[in-house]
């Protein structure tokens, strides 16, 4: 029976049994065998649930407060699989079999998952309001797109996307009427793709196509008469990103070359105009790499300590600092604040500017948290606003360097997840990080306020009902 298991699924029943240990838990059930199928590098199961735009990480969070810790720690040895649990593996294989597959891969557990109706896996999957019927449409999609499910090769051709990609990047330097095919017209290209992973990749920059196209434009002026040249040369740039596309699927194991791959290769290519373009609108090489490898499965992080992209020779961003478990909301706080640094022209990210950015951003724990100590957070922006406008300025605004307090505000914020036993990091943490790094002028505007440590801590206990 489970010599139909490819490789990636047998995997995904051995993290099961990690995943059974990590808390504690003598058996092995559906709770565990759904957070070991968002934890398999580069699974089928998660590019399809990329492809319903439901994302790993939210998922794990989800179900992860459903379940409770056993209260000795559990013996090691084999786990006996819990009723439910059998059911989804057989399940599994009547989905294989409906869908005529030889094999069984993580997209048969992941449909046995979303078959079982009891469970606590069922309780998160059942919130998604995602019905069966399209799922199993998306793993069709997938296959027919080429899925690779990690053992049997993809059915398209490897050098098919990157051939219609450049055609693209043809029409799109055309278009603008220059006389060469360069980053800024790749990325174009991959830009107009409306399947796969590019999609929810710019939906998390929460940029537009046409965004991104008048970014580009603004870098690259139009030219001003059409090439008359069949053929358009490519820049030392361009063949660079195809030339690295090789490389990143390789180290990903894929047997194909996709736009992702192109993606990864761009957020190598230091200054060329593709980026420039990309950093108007506040996306730096490594945040772009580093959203890229989390759509694809590849960039989970344990505890707060990050290991290095061997492929990415530059320092890691603020949300490497934060790792694979921060939140949307305290994603887009550091965005903001990214944003403000850069149009005050300011060369440091300081923890002012990330009270800043939480402010601006109004939504999460953070705020709810102030709004129970009766701050107004319009005025209270106002004079965070005013105290960044005081900053001295310079010229070099593109890359903002982290400051020390920031580093540490950060690093205090990771402390205070791990302290309320949060497997993520939110605004509420960034909050109290800001408030432990007390010398910083960001925490005593807070103190002012009458905002502290204790009182902030107390009352995020308090909305989280602990």
């Amino acid at each position: 029976m489970y010599e139909r298991f490819i490789d990636r699924a047998r995997h995904a029943l051995a993290l099961a049994a990690h995943e059974a240990q990590r808390f504690n838990h003598e058996y092995i059930g559906t709770e565990h065998i759904l957070l070991a199928l968002l934890k398999v590098r580069s699974s089928a199961a998660l590019q399809v649930l990329n492809g319903l735009d439901v994302y790993a990480r939210e998922i794990c969070l989800n179900l992860e407060k459903l379940m409770d810790p056993g209260s000795y720690p559990a013996e090691l040895g084999k786990r006996p699989y819990t009723p439910r649990a059998k059911q989804v593996i057989d399940h599994a294989f009547e989905e294989s079999k409906k869908l005529k597959h030889t094999y069984l891969g993580t997209e048969h557990l992941l449909l046995g998952l979303w078959t079982e109706t009891g469970g606590l896996a069922a309780k998160v999957i059942l919130k998604l309001n995602i019905p069966i019927r399209d799922v199993r449409e998306e793993v069709l999609r997938l296959l027919r797109e080429g899925i690779n499910t990690g053992e049997h090769p993809p059915k398209r051709n490897s050098t098919q996307q990157p051939r219609k990609i450049m055609t693209l990047a043809t029409e799109e330097a055309r278009r603008l009427k220059h006389e060469f095919i360069g980053t800024e017209h790749i990325l174009l290209a991959i830009a107009s793709i409306r399947t796969g992973f590019v999609p929810h990749l710019f939906d998390r920059f929460g940029i537009t196509g046409e965004e991104l196209r008048d970014a580009v434009e603004k870098t690259v002026p139009r030219g001003k008469e059409a090439s008359s040249e069949a053929k358009l040369p490519h820049t030392p740039n361009a063949r660079k990103v195809l030339e690295y596309s090789i490389e990143e699927a390789r180290n990903l194991e894929h047997s194909y070359i996709g736009c992702e791959h192109l993606l990864l290769s761009l957020s190598r290519i230091d200054d060329c105009r593709a980026i420039q373009a990309l950093s108007s609108l506040f996306i730096e090489p490594d945040d772009l790499r580093f959203e890229m490898l989390q759509l694809l499965g590849t960039g989970g992080l344990s505890d707060a300590i990050v290991e290095r992209d061997p492929l990415n020779k530059r320092h890691h961003s603020l949300f490497h600092r934060m790792n694979d478990r921060i939140t949307d909301r305290a994603r887009n706080v550091l965005r903001l604040a990214t944003a403000e640094a850069i149009r005050l022209r300011h060369d440091s990210l300081k923890a002012e500017h990330l009270l800043f950015g939480m402010l601006k951003h109004g939504h999460g724990l953070a705020s709810e948290a102030l709004k129970h100590q009766g701050i107004d957070l319009i005025d209270l922006q106002a004079r965070s606003a005013e105290a960044l406008a005081a900053m001295t300025t310079s010229g070099l605004a593109k890359h903002p360097r982290a400051s020390a307090s920031l580093r540490f505000a950060i690093e205090h914020a990771i402390e205070g997840a791990q302290g309320f036993n949060h497997d993520y990091v939110g605004t509420e943490h960034l909050l109290l990080g800001i408030l432990r790094e007390e010398n910083s002028p960001a925490a005593q505007l807070l103190e002012q306020y009458g905002v502290t440590l204790e009182k902030s801590r107390r009352v995020i206990r308090e909305l989280l009902g602990q």
